[in-house]
């Protein structure tokens, strides 16, 4: 009714229409409707205000610098620099053109896939606790464990002044996976089952600023000099590419489908590689973590802490392949 439930429209009218919510409704603890990334399937989430996206997807990138790293990052104080040094020396066989089009591959890799991590199921309540830690806190790898090969190891990939830094201020060590936990598990399993039964996917909107790539295992590779670690998120580049297979990687990533890129361990296959390598900068901790995935149904306890952590829990279903959650 005009002037009762809507206003008094007349030609070229510029009043509009609002509904009226009741108090009730903006209650926190509301829920919307959303596509989960893992099924593709429609759930309800909780809802969150401006305040809270604003931190959880905008904080990050208000903290990133001009040379778009964040700062905190010791490891990364002289990637810069040292990088496009770098590119700028091995890379000369590629035109800009070319440059261009391997960096804009990459980057849909990265967009169309998700950061993860391997653990070992005895870890897990550690994680909980204290969040993720490196080989130099815990004194332990499944890898090599060697403090000066690993030093040298970061120097290479990061131009990193390996020598001032902390324990905790060395990189954590990842890889990038398809969005099917399923496809997920089993794609990696052969390559880094040693690293961990569990199967961790993280946030990616939290991590996307200070995480570092390289395509394939980066041991072997930087320990000869072939490699540095590439940016992914903002200011990305090509600096993850072994510099004796720049022409190779190139022609076979450039000539590939974007809609192959949404598995990028068959992608990295593809390349010669077993997997794509993400090394992830500074602290993480439980807050990071979107999902974990279990092959056997963990203890009850550790189940009720990560869902009071909002934390989606899976237990693979070989037998028909999939994972559920609990």
């Amino acid at each position: 009714m005009a002037s009762v439930t809507a206003p008094p429209f007349h030609p070229r009218c510029r009043g509009t229409t609002v509904p009226e919510i009741e108090d009730e409704m903006l209650k926190e603890g509301r829920s919307r409707a959303a596509r989960e990334t893992e099924t593709g399937k429609t759930a309800n989430v909780e809802d969150m205000s401006y305040k809270e996206w604003k931190e959880k997807f905008v904080k990050a990138v208000e903290k990133v610098e001009e040379s778009g790293i964040i700062e905190t990052e010791k490891a990364l104080q002289n990637y810069n620099e040292y990088s496009t040094n770098w590119i700028n020396e091995k890379f000369t066989e590629l035109s800009e053109v070319q440059k261009n089009l391997l960096k804009d591959k990459i980057d849909a890799i990265v967009e169309k896939n998700d950061f993860c991590m391997r653990v070992h199921r005895e870890d897990v309540q550690n994680i909980i606790n204290s969040g993720f830690k490196n080989q130099f806190e815990t004194n332990k790898s499944s890898g090599i464990l060697n403090d000066e090969i690993r030093w040298n190891i970061t120097k290479q990939l990061f131009g990193s002044d390996v020598n001032t830094m902390k324990p905790s201020e060395f990189e954590k060590y990842g890889f990038l996976g398809n969005k099917d936990i399923f496809r997920c598990y089993y794609n990696s399993y052969a390559a880094l089952s040693p690293y961990g039964s569990i199967m961790i996917k993280l946030k990616k909107e939290t991590l996307i600023e200070r995480t570092t790539y390289t395509i394939g295992d980066s041991l072997l590779q930087a320990e000869n000099k072939k490699i540095i670690g590439g940016k992914v998120g903002l200011n990305s580049n090509i600096g993850g590419i072994n510099i004796d297979k720049i022409g190779d990687i190139t022609e076979v990533l450039t000539l590939m489908e974007d809609d192959v890129f949404e598995d990028a361990t068959n992608v990295a296959k593809e390349l010669g590689y077993e997997f794509w390598e993400l090394q992830y900068h500074g602290e993480i901790t439980i807050d990071n973590v979107e999902s974990i995935t279990f092959d056997k149904k963990p203890e009850q306890n550790i189940i009720a802490q990560l869902k009071d952590k909002k934390i989606k829990v899976y237990l693979l279903n070989v037998k028909e392949g999939c994972a559920n959650e609990i």
